[in-house]
């Protein structure tokens, strides 16, 4: 199969991702304006924390399994060998998670003093320990179908618990009007119909007896030097909520979660992405041509994740100011750093493959302690000064330092011929732009509109200049368009 094709079979792959993924992430955008009616920056600050906490439990629980199990899926077609791999994680993941919740419930009024100052929500930490076992379900489900390549029932899978969350949400919040216990209530209703959905799906993939200690100690050996990287990566990526709780109040932390909400509108695309590019990628690295299909996938990474970023950057005072109220338009000044931090991590997926077809993941959790120390450091330089902006910038900066490394220690595993001049240059070209945005263009009128859409529109003339957009594709995308009569007649 050509370069080509396989770019075109990726994108497919994508977009059925993206359409599931498009309904999860959507959950966040859409109750966005209902959180910010029924609770103040101080109420989205306690959740927010709650989750950041929940949220580091639950990849520890992991021990790096979902990863070795992605890698011994593919080391053989046997069912009975898949079955093995399947299982062993399953049961390992569900025994830890039981073990890590109980603890979390039982010593919840404790987690609250210390989390959150007072006893008061001590309720909402049960809920969500409760929780936290069930999780196990639909992550094995999750990867399994990805592994299988069954692109679109994993989209209708997600698509119909993403549904049914915001569903529960909105019983619990509008109707009964249960306030916060109402949101942890409705994700362990949630988490509890996902698993028993899992269960029915799995429930001849995860049998104890397919369980192999020889097989689950290898993915261990694989997997558990990922348990730091799982401690980095939250680090990295929420430990600003509580540095900020030192230096701020709990309403600048509320403000901060809107714009990461914000942001990880980003993770619409990247996120589909992600869920897309492990299965591909190993799937075709011993196929002739791989290594230009996986340079030409950076570069088209970082042309439209760097088009989207800005976008959504130029863009984010105008869509606060429709989705939230007054009190929230301040978070508007962190969306810039925090979308770039979402395309960071799907950067991350693609260095990591060097490292993954070479079956060490060393270099992969290196990279990730490496931002988190990053993380820490700009986090008590930044947070002090700036409040929720310097968190934003610290979090983008500290992905920087993670992605570079592992680009480069990727490399000398399973070299690969990356455009890394391109990616780059798309990079610095957004940042441009924004910059240009903030120090001229203010207010959201009709003008300051249309300029910022063609803002927007000047990544297509980069991509040409750059390459990676060939003209001749380009034309074919507007062929039927009034324009073409004004294209070359190579463009057609």
């Amino acid at each position: 199969m050509g370069v080509g094709k396989q770019i075109k079979q990726l994108a497919a792959e994508c977009v059925v991702y993206g359409v599931s993924g498009t309904v999860a992430k959507f959950i966040g955008v859409f109750l966005i304006p209902l959180y910010t009616r029924v609770f103040n920056p101080h109420d989205y600050g306690v959740m927010a924390l709650i989750h950041t906490l929940t949220g580091l439990l639950g990849l520890f629980v992991v021990l790096g399994l979902d990863n070795s199990s992605a890698r011994w899926f593919y080391d053989s077609d046997d069912p009975a060998h898949r079955r093995c791999t399947i299982s062993s994680w399953f049961w390992c993941q569900l025994t830890v998670a039981s073990f890590i919740g109980l603890t979390l419930f039982l010593f919840a009024q404790q987690v609250a003093r210390v989390l959150l100052g007072s006893e008061e929500h001590t309720l909402l930490i049960r809920l969500a320990a409760l929780a936290l076992p069930l999780a196990a379900f639909g992550k094995v489900l999750g990867n399994w179908l990805r592994y299988q390549r069954r692109a679109w029932t994993t989209a209708l899978f997600n698509t119909a618990a993403s549904l049914g969350s915001i569903g529960v949400i909105l019983v619990f919040v509008l109707v009964w009007r249960w306030g916060l216990v109402g949101v942890f209530s409705a994700g362990l209703v949630t988490s509890a119909i996902t698993a028993i959905a899992a269960l029915v799906i799995l429930r001849s993939w995860v049998s104890p007896t397919a369980v192999s200690w020889a097989r689950l100690k290898d993915m261990l050996a694989y997997g558990l030097p990922l348990i730091p990287a799982a401690l980095g990566s939250w680090i990295t990526a929420s430990s600003d909520r509580f540095v900020l709780r030192i230096f701020r109040d709990t309403s600048e932390i509320g403000l901060y979660s809107i714009a990461s909400s914000l942001a990880s509108g980003v993770a619409l695309i990247t996120g589909a992405f992600q869920m897309a590019w492990g299965p591909f990628a190993f799937s075709i690295h011993r196929g002739e041509g791989s290594s230009r299909v996986y340079a030409k996938v950076l570069s088209l990474y970082a042309l439209g994740g760097c088009f989207l970023c800005t976008a959504l950057s130029l863009f984010a005072a105008l869509i606060l100011r429709l989705l939230t109220t007054e009190q929230y338009l301040p978070a508007a000044s962190s969306v810039p750093f925090l979308a770039f931090a979402f395309l960071l991590i799907g950067a991350q997926y693609i260095a990591a493959l060097g490292p993954g077809i070479a079956k060490k993941s060393t270099p992969i959790a290196l990279s990730i302690l490496i931002a988190a120390c990053a993380n820490v450091v700009l986090n008590f330089a930044l947070i002090p000064p700036l409040g929720k902006e310097g968190a934003a910038a610290a979090t983008m900066l500290s992905y920087i330092c993670g992605v570079v490394y592992l680009f480069a220690r990727s490399q000398k595993l399973y070299p690969l011929p990356f455009r890394f001049r391109e990616a780059v240059t798309c990079f610095l070209f957004s940042w441009a732009l924004i910059a240009l945005d903030r120090l001229f263009l203010t207010g959201n009128g009709l003008i300051a509109v249309g300029v910022r859409m063609v803002m927007c529109a000047l990544f297509v003339p980069l991509g040409l200049s750059l390459g990676i957009i060939a003209p001749r594709h380009f034309g074919r995308l507007l062929v039927h368009t009034p324009f073409r009569a004004l294209m070359p007649a190579s463009w057609q």
